[in-house]
């Protein structure tokens, strides 16, 4: 029996012009080159290194970003943070706010205009005075997202906040009976609109920075948290960080700020698995400013790779060399950074062009383990488990002892 010939494969010339049919009939954006993909990256890196150091050295722009917690972790505080970097990139990239406005889908209702302004958000044009931050506050999750790609189809959009999942309700949700079950509804809203903002987050290079909260599992033996929202949130985000807070900074007694722990579980667009922690003030003081105190990351640094050397309260910028600075505490290695700005720009460009390299930055201290977290919080409730059986046991043993009245 005779072999069946196989079609002759398309010349070249032939097979570009079936790439370029593609392109018309599908749109250009629907085929890339797969040598230039790299391009389609947008990134930028912030003012705090520790946290650029943390994402493996870039931001992606054109990426969702998920960032879970316990309440009161710091979660909302980070996102406004990164959303004020992202206006300040684009002004510097631009030279105007045209382009730098924020949108807020504020289902929790909590955004603070003070705080937001010292976390670094920019809220008017400081030309024209219109305003650059937007905030959703629709009833239903399905008419936030309409709203939204009305927006941002504008290209005007460079960070969206979705404050968050937890508190997202959706129209069957809310027209059903109080207390009436609806197993599934809010997780396929959600998932759905995310499905949807996806496509827009890659087409206009805005990122959309996704909050979720932590729960206690449904099952009584589990004791492990759950996030809000259903499984198909876990799915879209680039990176997934768990936002916790660390300790409480004090100054005289007094409360002036917190250390939140950044964990790193999941980046496809770095070096994976990092953690960090950021010093977070609530107001302005000597040797620090309202936030992230981006300045004195650098200068810690600066001290951990060997650019600036301490000896007790003293600091010592190129030491040994000719043009030798000394300083005295972090206060006034500020202070002469503050003065000297084209050398601090110099010293964070050393910081800079190390964070995508495993350096002295990749610290025993700061390395970490997702499988090693794991199976400490599998032993954690392995434990429970059997203090809960144990509990049980006894009771049921009580109540066939106790005689009947």
């Amino acid at each position: 029996m005779a072999k069946e010939k196989k079609p002759a494969a398309p010349k070249a010339d032939e097979f570009d012009k079936l790439l370029s049919s593609v392109a018309t009939k599908f749109g250009e954006n629907s085929l890339f080159n797969g040598a230039n993909a790299a391009h389609q990256d947008y990134r930028i890196q912030f003012d705090a290194p520790r946290l650029t150091w943390a994402y493996g050295g870039s931001f992606k722009l054109n990426a969702i970003h998920r960032f879970n917690g316990k309440e009161s972790g710091g979660k909302t505080t980070l996102c406004t943070y990164i959303a004020g970097q992202c206006q300040k990139r684009k002004f510097e990239a631009e030279g105007n706010y045209n382009n730098a406005h924020v949108v807020i889908i504020d289902n929790e209702r909590t955004f603070d205009v003070i705080r937001a302004q010292d976390l670094g958000l920019i809220l008017e044009d400081p030309e024209t005075g219109k305003p650059l931050v937007h905030v959703l506050r629709n009833l239903y999750v399905e008419d936030q997202c309409a709203a939204w790609e009305q927006i941002v189809v504008s290209g005007r959009i460079c960070c969206t906040i979705f404050d968050s999942d937890a508190a997202a309700i959706n129209k069957t949700e809310f027209d059903s009976e109080i207390g009436r079950a609806n197993f599934g509804a809010g997780a396929k809203a959600v998932g759905t609109v995310i499905k949807r903002m996806n496509y827009y987050v890659d087409t206009y290079k805005t990122p959309l920075l996704w909050i979720s909260q932590e729960r206690a599992a449904i099952e009584m033996m589990a004791h492990l948290p759950s996030l809000t929202g259903g499984y198909a949130i876990n799915f879209y985000p680039s990176s997934r960080f768990r936002v916790t807070p660390k300790d409480q900074i004090t100054r005289s007694g007094e409360i002036i700020g917190i250390t939140m722990k950044i964990k790193n579980y999941k980046n496809k667009t770095g070096i994976p698995f990092r953690e960090c922690l950021l010093d977070v003030y609530f107001r302005d003081g000597e040797d620090f400013k309202s936030g992230i105190d981006g300045e004195g990351q650098y200068i810690d640094m600066l001290v951990e790779l060997g650019e600036i050397t301490q000896h007790g309260a003293w600091y010592y910028y190129h030491e040994g060399k000719e043009d030798m600075q000394r300083f005295q505490g972090m206060a006034g290695t500020r202070t002469w950074f503050k003065e000297h700005p084209d050398e601090f720009a110099k010293a964070k460009k050393v910081v800079n062009d190390l964070m995508t390299q495993h350096s002295a930055l990749d610290k025993d201290t700061l390395e970490t383990d997702e499988m090693e977290d794991v199976k400490q919080d599998e032993v954690a409730a392995a434990e429970k488990r059997q203090e809960n059986t144990s509990i049980l046991a006894e009771q049921a043993l009580q109540e066939e002892t106790e005689p009947e009245e």
